[in-house]
This record gives C-alpha cells, structure tokens and sequence, in this order.
C-alpha cells in the first residue's frame, strides 16, 4: 500500500513545488499546501494539463492554501546557490503560513531523484527551525501528471505565470525569497 508518495503517521501537511518557465525569467515558483490524503495518492491515469481555462485549478487550489514567489534573474540562483536553490524555494513559500502540522512532506516536480533532499530539507529545517526528522521530500519527473497536489501547483504556477507582474506584486500570497 505504498501508493502515496510517503507513508507519514499524524498530522501531515503536504506542499507541492512546480514552477512555470523553468530556465526563462521571470520563472515563478507555486507552491500549494494540503492535508487532504488523496491529493498525495499516485492517480491511476495521467493527470491532462490545463493549458486555457483554469478555473477548475484556481476553484481546487482555493479549497486548499498556497503561495508562490517570483525568480527574477539569474542573479536569484547565483546569490543563493543553485543546488540549494529548492530548498530555499521551500522555505520561502513555508515562511508565515499559518498551518499546523506535526510533519511536513514536501513534493517537488522535476528534480531528479537523489539530487535534492539534503539541499531541499537541510534549508527548510534550518530557515525554519522545524526538525529535520519531521520533514520527507520527494521529487521526480512527471510528478505533475502523476499527483494530484503537484499537478495543482503545475497548473497554479501556468496560471500565475500568465498574469502581469504588477498584479501578482499585490497578490497577497506572494512570497520572497527568504536568502
């Protein structure tokens, strides 16, 4: 029965990372935040991206929290370090939300695996102060047509991606990096 990303026992909340217009700036970073068990189940079919209308995205992720924040250069990357770069996406994005949770499991699109996890729980942890013992992290290609939390981040990052800067400046979930 390992058909969630994580076997994890209390109360957990899950954040799922994607990004829009990875490599091309601005690249913006969504993150959106669950504790609802099937968001993190492996879905039996691949999950169809939403490429026109999202108001099925924007209606599901409203049922649940997020934040996202913006990349604006490659001076980003060089001033935090691109291997902890991740890591620092997750933390900035944890920074000030008001959720409780005894675990935290983290859930990142397109990273391969093997590559991320002491970069990505070593700064949530340290940013944060949360235990590293109490912080899971997963990540893989196609995460985003394979879970349903992650394809909502997907679709929330393509969603903000299309708005103009001056309106996401104000959005009220916007979030900066913390380094």
């Amino acid at each position: 029965m390992r058909n969630t990303i994580e076997c994890i026992h209390g109360d957990v909340l899950s954040l799922a990372i994607d990004e829009s217009n990875h490599g091309l700036f601005p690249e913006i970073y969504c993150g959106v935040f669950s504790k609802i068990k099937k968001d993190t189940l492996k879905s039996r079919k691949r999950l169809d991206k939403e490429r026109k209308d999202f108001s099925k995205i924007i209606s599901e992720v409203n049922q649940r929290a997020y934040s996202f924040l913006v990349v604006a250069s490659k001076e980003d990357y060089k001033r935090v370090g691109y291997e902890k770069m991740t890591g620092i996406v997750a933390a900035s994005l944890l920074n000030g939300i008001n959720i409780d949770f005894e675990f935290l499991r983290i859930i990142v699109d397109g990273i391969p695996p093997g590559k991320g996890k002491d970069y990505v729980v070593g700064p949530v942890s340290e940013c944060l102060n949360i235990d590293a013992g109490r912080i899971t992290f997963n990540c893989g290609k196609d995460f985003d047509i394979q879970y349903p939390l992650v394809y909502l981040a997907d679709g929330m990052a393509r969603y903000l991606h299309r708005q103009k800067l001056e309106d996401l400046a104000l959005n009220q979930n916007r979030k900066h990096l913390i380094k």
